[in-house]
């Protein structure tokens, strides 16, 4: 589900690079609010996910990520887009959509690999 949502965000930034009518603004508004949907509703259950026996430090650590997340990344967006125009942004935007996207791609084949072996050792060990 996260990738879906790192793809549609990919969509969102390409799209509004090259967009100049209004209504395709609108409709590329269905892409974010998609991302935005899965990746906040999402993050915190992954973060949650990874450190069971402490939920309230991965709440805290999610939501303060995000906080300075946001401040830093609206800063930098904003020299950036001093400098280099006003649609600069969205590139880098879209490449850091990408680089979750293919870490997520990467390390799920990592991890059904893993997994593999793991069910092939206990089927092993119990004389399948």
């Amino acid at each position: 589900m996260l990738k879906c949502g790192f793809i549609s965000a990919a969509i969102f930034y390409l799209g509004m690079y090259f967009s100049s009518s209004f209504s395709f603004f609108l409709v590329l508004q269905v892409f974010n609010g998609f991302f935005f949907g899965i990746f906040v509703g999402l993050g915190i259950t992954v973060m949650q996910d990874l450190a069971p026996k402490c939920v309230g430090k991965a709440s805290a650590f999610y939501t303060n990520a995000m906080v300075v997340g946001t401040m830093l990344g609206t800063s930098g967006m904003g020299v950036i887009s001093q400098y280099y125009g006003f649609k600069a942004p969205l590139l880098l935007c879209f490449v850091a959509v990408l680089m979750p996207l293919a870490a997520l791609i990467y390390f799920e084949k990592v991890y059904l690999i893993k997994r593999e072996r793991q069910v092939e050792q206990h089927l092993n060990r119990i004389g399948r």
